[in-house]
């Protein structure tokens, strides 16, 4: 399905399309050995000149070749010839695995709401996506399992609050069941009395036009009557984690040089990027070696600090959604780093212990490494400033819900 927001796709095929294929480097749980074995194939072909399709099972992709060609099959390079790939096969057999896969999929948050007899229903959803410009039509995806199904199936309008960045409570009050979630959020009736709430990066009030069965989901299509946006921007989820948006680092300090810029001072929030850029990449051998996604390493991290914590706390304090932290989880107790007790809360092991211990002491032989050059006195005044500006940090307890 097209999206109207990207550009459009060049025309790349033969060597050119080959020297633009970048496997990345991923992270998770140990390949599993059925999956190893595993190796799927895909059948391809053309459309046109130089453009190059893949087709997945059911999906015809003889189109354009010769008969020939119709009865050949191309290799799919997999995890155990591939180095850095942790996980493939069948969505089917590794439901986990295939949500991991899709949670590289880096996607805006948004709070879908709806008014219907007077009863309201809100909820955090990344499935928003846009599908038309004429007729404007965008659509989400509610699991067929979420209470606020039936409202948002009898009412005829929903709205479509685009998060800012700074609205990360509001993503984690919306994702919850339970309570008045519009407690104290100063929102205003939109189209058909939909919520819109305050502060958000972009607003779309939606009539329903179709909805469409899909899965374990309802694909719910809107046409959109109106819309709003905001200079603020947006709240990202990526790998179950809350994000930002960003400049990349290059972009970044080629827009901020003397010669594109009014002010020969860089900006705060400039330095700070490129700190937190440099000190990452300085410890991404570390962090490679030591076998953990970014997501295990908080979560271990917050354990050891807090014995016994549960879901809530930990999710809360490491800005995972619910499914990143059940895997995160799964991952580490099979790791041996994890116990669970009677009550649903974790603790370390002494394995989990040692893990902690050995990260933290790589770590704190990086960052001396890279801080050696300042004294003690610029090092704390430093540390003064960030823990000001990072005092005001939001919270929030979970991420989208579908």
């Amino acid at each position: 399905m097209g999206r109207p927001d990207r550009p459009p796709r060049g025309r790349r095929g033969g060597a050119a399309a080959r020297r633009h294929r970048h496997h990345g480097r991923v992270r998770g749980r140990p390949l599993p050995e059925a999956h190893r074995r595993h190796r799927p194939h895909v059948r391809r072909h053309r459309h046109g000149a130089g453009r190059v399709s893949r087709a997945g099972p059911g999906l015809r992709g003889s189109a354009g070749r010769s008969a020939g060609q119709r009865g050949q099959r191309t290799h799919m390079t997999t995890a155990a010839d591939t180095p850095g790939i942790v996980e493939c096969g069948r969505p089917e057999e590794d439901v986990r695995g295939f949500r991991r896969a899709l949670g590289h999929f880096a996607t805006g948050v948004t709070i879908i709401t709806a008014q219907c007899e007077g009863h309201l229903a809100g909820m955090t959803a990344n499935s928003f996506s846009s599908v038309s410009l004429d007729p404007p039509l965008v659509l989400w995806s509610i699991d067929k399992g979420s209470h606020s199904l039936s409202l948002f199936e009898q009412a005829t309008c929903f709205a479509v609050n685009v998060l800012a960045a700074d609205q990360l409570e509001l993503a984690g009050r919306f994702a919850r069941s339970g309570a008045d979630k519009f407690a104290g959020v100063g929102w205003h009736p939109g189209l058909g009395g939909a919520p819109c709430l305050p502060g958000a990066s972009a607003t779309f009030e939606c009539r329903k036009h179709s909805v469409i069965d899909a899965g374990d989901h309802f694909i719910l299509l809107g046409k959109v009557e109106r819309y709003q946006r905001a200079d603020r921007d947006p709240l990202l989820f990526a790998h179950g984690r809350f994000a930002l948006s960003v400049d990349y680092p290059v972009i970044a300090r080629e827009a901020a040089s003397p010669a594109t810029s009014t002010s020969d001072q860089p900006t705060m929030l400039g330095l700070l990027w490129d700190a937190f850029t440099g000190m990452s990449h300085g410890f991404q051998a570390e962090r490679d070696a030591l076998g953990l996604s970014v997501s295990q390493g908080r979560v271990l991290s917050l354990i050891e600090r807090y014995p016994g914590a549960g879901p809530e706390l930990v999710a809360r304090k490491a800005y995972v959604s619910p499914q990143g932290l059940e895997d995160a989880v799964q991952a580490l107790v099979a790791a041996g780093f994890l116990t669970v007790n009677r009550n649903g809360c974790w603790n370390l092991t002494v394995s989990g212990r040692e893990h902690v211990a050995l990260r933290r002491k790589r770590a704190a032989a990086t960052e001396a490494s890279q801080l050696k050059a300042f004294s003690a006195a610029e090092l704390e005044a430093t540390c003064k400033v960030l823990r000001a500006l990072g005092s005001e940090v939001p919270v929030a307890s979970s991420g989208p819900a579908t």
